[in-house]
């Protein structure tokens, strides 16, 4: 096998690597991102509820180990710089 071809058939994999997510992102981006989403959930150990309000459907999540909370100030090294200065 010449040495130029070799070089062209990487070049090809790693565009092909690059590109097709990207194509798949575009064309169906619904799919991917519930997949991601249920990976995550399945990670966390959630549980997807919903309840009817009404007319409404309100989904949420429910479940999780009882770990931090996520939206405090403590999170992050922001909010450790920050949570220092105010005392």
């Amino acid at each position: 096998m010449p040495k130029g071809s070799r070089k062209r058939i990487i070049l090809l994999v790693i565009c092909l690597i690059i590109i097709v997510p990207i194509i798949l992102y575009i064309v169906a981006p619904r799919p991917i991102v519930k997949r991601l989403i249920g990976l995550q959930r399945k990670a966390a150990k959630l549980t997807v509820k919903s309840v009817v309000v009404g007319d409404h459907t309100i989904v949420y999540s429910e479940g999780g180990t009882g770990g931090r909370e996520m939206g405090r100030w403590g999170d992050g090294v922001m909010g450790r710089r920050i949570n220092r200065e105010m005392g």
